[in-house]
């Protein structure tokens, strides 16, 4: 059955290439795209003045389809004042997208909305042919609100063995941190907090990292599992970071989720509930266990 999704694009723009293949690269796979970015002018680093993409978005998020965003960069956090968020919670839909779209999902956590999806978008991933056996399963399985998990091999882990349950908020580091000292922040207690990025040093996220600490935002996590941090340094450098952040804390803290700006990647349903566990010395397991 044919899946049809209406295109936003919130954040940034696309270059003509990608967003020529952005429709047929999702047609490939039966999805068929909506294309109400195509009536945008776009800045230099965004994809429609502020207005513009406020409207949309609001304007998709009332419609019948679900939304996937176009890609990320930046111009999310631009739009949370201006967003009529009673008017959003008044209608059910579906927000799919990464990276930059983060400021969304935390938002719409937030302000009460549900059924946000930490996924891959239109002139991103799709563009690059993504795999069947994980990114786009577990793609349809957040869609249709199916229960799944994930099992892989951590190679950091500050405990030997844990089990642990709470709501699951996937995000972009550097995003997360943009928006502390906001009112767009959900709280994050008893949470399991999936945290990646993309093109930044070790120092960069050794910084972010202890912003993030000093916020006291995270201090009752039920656990912090490290995706992928892509570009962002050596592994060895990425454990002492991991290391010297988690020192501080009794939770666990878990690496390696194919999870962010990557492929394979793994779908993730924001804000559903999740169960996560480490036996000992193997294996890792995160499950979605309530949409």
């Amino acid at each position: 059955m044919k899946s049809e999704f209406q295109l936003i694009a919130p954040a940034g723009k696309a270059s003509d290439d990608k967003l020529a293949a952005a429709s047929p690269a999702m047609e490939a796979f039966d999805y068929h795209l909506k294309k109400d970015y195509f009536y945008y002018s776009p800045l230099s680093y965004l994809a429609a003045p502020d207005k513009q993409r406020a409207e949309s978005l609001t304007d998709a998020w009332l419609g019948n389809d679900p939304l996937i965003c176009l890609r990320g960069g930046y111009g999310c956090a631009r739009l949370l004042d201006m967003i009529d968020w009673d008017s959003l919670r008044s209608s059910q839909n579906i927000l799919i997208g990464h990276s930059d779209i983060t400021a969304l999902h935390l938002a719409f956590l937030k302000h009460g909305l549900k059924r946000t999806i930490s996924g891959i978008m239109a002139a991103a991933e799709f563009t690059r042919s993504p795999d069947t056996k994980l990114t786009l399963k577990s793609f349809d399985q957040c869609l249709r609100g199916e229960l799944f998990s994930h099992t892989w091999s951590p190679a950091f882990s500050t405990q030997e063995s844990f089990k642990v349950s709470g709501k699951l908020i996937p995000v972009t580091l550097s995003v997360l941190t943009s928006l502390i000292g906001s009112q767009h922040l959900p709280d994050f207690e008893n949470s399991i907090l999936i945290l990646e990025d993309i093109n930044e040093a070790p120092y960069k996220i050794d910084r972010m990292l202890h912003q993030l600490k000093q916020s006291q935002l995270i201090d009752s996590v039920s656990a912090i599992v490290m995706g992928d941090f892509n570009n962002c340094g050596q592994e060895h450098e990425l454990h002492e970071v991991f290391a010297d952040f988690a020192k501080d804390f009794s939770f666990p803290i878990i690496d390696n989720l194919p999870f962010g700006h990557c492929l394979p990647r793994l779908n993730l349903p924001v804000g559903a509930e999740a169960m996560l566990e480490l036996e000992t010395n193997k294996e890792a397991t995160l499950t979605i266990t309530r949409y």
